[in-house]
């Protein structure tokens, strides 16, 4: 993980650093110094060691989604159209992941996951939506720069733009025809009191012969408590992308988490507002 300052700072003592960024954070959102250098380091070392350690004690899932299919064959985005509504069962154990279609538009469908048409997103969420290794991870080529101050919920959070080539990502976006590995220009918003992630965007840097373009993905997390521990998760996500000159977009909401084969209760804190 790279860390690119705008400017060089002498280095404070951890204490003060992050007596600064406490200050910092009460501020009004238009007074509010940018960070120093040390203190950007600060926040970025925070959001790894957050990831990781999410990496490390997640158990193994189930992940229910509603995400409903919208396109625009004009490629305007004026004029959207429902393709289906999806309910789909993801699968999280180890290191893989299954999908599973328990419904469309309602019903019981008569098809599985692998044979829908279209464009699908599940896999997206799977590969960013847990703030993976490869772009979060000590060792990971991701270069991250200090952009502004914004505000979710009234909270304010850091802006963070991330870049990451497609050479070094493991992001891939697929239609029934053809997958393609992307890279990410995007940002990630960063609570200012607990350095945790709060929201995730990119667009997708994709190569010039793909049949998918224009790719951009939304992800908005919550709070979520399973077996009455808390974790940071995916709880919102809008994927869209241009597929063969209409655009395609798929929003998620994820509706339940559960400890995989167990009977666990979930309950949802508020997911981040807009």
């Amino acid at each position: 993980m790279f860390f690119s300052p705008r400017k060089r700072f002498r280095a404070l003592p951890g204490l003060l650093i992050f007596a600064r960024l406490t200050l910092c954070a009460a501020m009004p959102q238009d007074s509010r110094p940018a960070p120093t250098s040390d203190e950007q380091r600060m926040i970025l070392a925070r959001v790894s060691r957050e990831s990781l350690r999410y990496q490390r004690e997640l158990p193994d899932l189930i992940c229910t989604q509603l995400t409903r299919r919208t396109i625009d064959e004009s490629g305007t985005g004026k004029h959207w159209k429902q393709r289906d509504r999806l309910e789909v069962e993801d699968d999280y154990v180890g290191r893989f992941v299954n999908h599973k279609l328990l419904m469309m538009n309602g019903t019981s469908p008569r098809k599985n996951y692998q044979q829908l048409d279209g464009f699908l997103s599940e896999a997206v969420l799977h590969s960013l939506g847990f703030l993976p290794r490869w772009i979060f991870g000590p060792q990971a080529k991701t270069v991250f720069e200090w952009r502004s101050w914004s505000s979710i919920d009234g909270k304010p959070v850091h802006v963070f733009s991330v870049h990451l080539p497609a050479s070094e990502s493991q992001l891939v976006v697929s239609t029934d025809r053809q997958s393609a590995v992307a890279g990410i220009d995007g940002v990630i918003y960063v609570d200012a009191a607990t350095s945790l992630v709060q929201r995730f965007e990119i667009q997708m840097d994709l190569p010039a012969g793909s049949v998918i373009q224009d790719g951009s993905v939304r992800i908005d997390y919550g709070s979520v408590t399973i077996s009455e521990r808390q974790y940071l998760l995916p709880v919102k996500a809008e994927v869209q992308a241009r597929v063969r000159g209409s655009l395609e977009r798929n929003q998620t909401e994820v509706v339940r988490y559960q400890r995989y084969a167990t009977e666990t209760t979930v309950h949802f804190d508020d997911a981040p507002q807009n």
